[in-house]
């Protein structure tokens, strides 16, 4: 477990590396993949393009190689993974390469078992060199995204400058949580939809479950401490399995955040690695 001085300083190098990486082409219909652990960048980049009103399909590199690809017109291909020897999206970037499709692979420096085939594709590959690989792809999602309308465009663009800062506004706004999740670390967490990324990263960084919240009422006794991800835009749809939940006596630590869709998981995923101790 690192200490808070050293996550917050790997938290700071990320944002650095985030903004310098090269910019993959993003148009219409872009198809967002994802292998080996490279789903929170993935659902971060995903989620940006669809409020910004953009097409977009998101699934999993197999699923891309074998079952989109070959049967439908598409724009882009980016595929995020967290290994530098991906098997499923090296296939996907033979697929793509073999049927003329644009496409990147944003990951980790690779083998050099591999380096020579991806470099013999027609594709690109965005290689993050961080101590913390997702946090760094999902910071640098926000600086890839189109833009929105009007003022949105603008608070978000005030966010992503004021990064650095908040660390410090989430070790005192989730004070309650942090301090109780690592007393007692969550066996489980559950997520709204808008919050899949930062649950999935929360899984990653733990080694704990994550399942969606419909499945709560499932799982949970009496008791339990699970941890949520729920963004504030979505509470309102959840409010009957929060009441089932305390009705059995089961009382979540709710990482509510009240912020844009677009940024609202990379909050949540600085709470996931502060209570886990470690950035992914």
């Amino acid at each position: 477990m690192q200490s808070s001085k050293n996550l917050e300083a790997t938290f700071k190098n990320a944002i650095r590396i985030a903004k310098s990486l090269p910019q993959p082409e993003i148009g219409d219909d872009t198809i967002i993949a994802y292998s080996s652990g490279g789903k929170p960048p993935a659902l971060n980049l995903y989620i940006a393009l669809i409020q910004a009103g953009a097409r977009a399909t998101i699934a999993p590199a197999s699923l891309v190689a074998t079952s989109i690809l070959p049967y439908r017109e598409t724009g882009t291909v980016i595929a995020f993974s967290n290994s530098g020897r991906d098997a499923r999206a090296i296939n996907l970037l033979m697929a793509a390469s073999s049927l003329g499709v644009k496409a990147y692979l944003v990951a980790p420096p690779l083998h050099p078992a591999v380096e020579d085939l991806v470099a013999s594709l027609e594709a690109e590959t965005i290689t993050v060199e961080s101590e913390a690989t997702l946090l760094t792809m999902m910071i640098a999602t926000l600086h890839w995204r189109p833009q929105l309308m009007g003022a949105r465009e603008q608070r978000i663009q005030e966010e992503i400058e004021a990064l650095p800062e908040a660390w410090e506004w989430i070790q005192e706004r989730y004070s309650d949580v942090l301090g109780a999740a690592q007393d007692d670390v969550p066996a489980r967490a559950y997520y709204s939809p808008l919050m899949e990324a930062a649950a999935q990263y929360h899984t990653l960084a733990s080694g704990k479950p994550s399942y969606e919240l419909e499945d709560s009422l499932l799982i949970e006794a009496r008791g339990e401490r699970p941890l949520l991800f729920l963004s504030s835009v979505e509470a309102y749809n959840y409010k009957d399995i929060l009441l089932g939940l305390a009705m059995r006596g089961v009382r979540p630590l709710r990482v509510e955040v009240n912020t844009d869709p677009v940024t609202a998981n990379i909050y949540a995923s600085i709470i996931a690695g502060i209570i886990s101790g470690r950035l992914e």
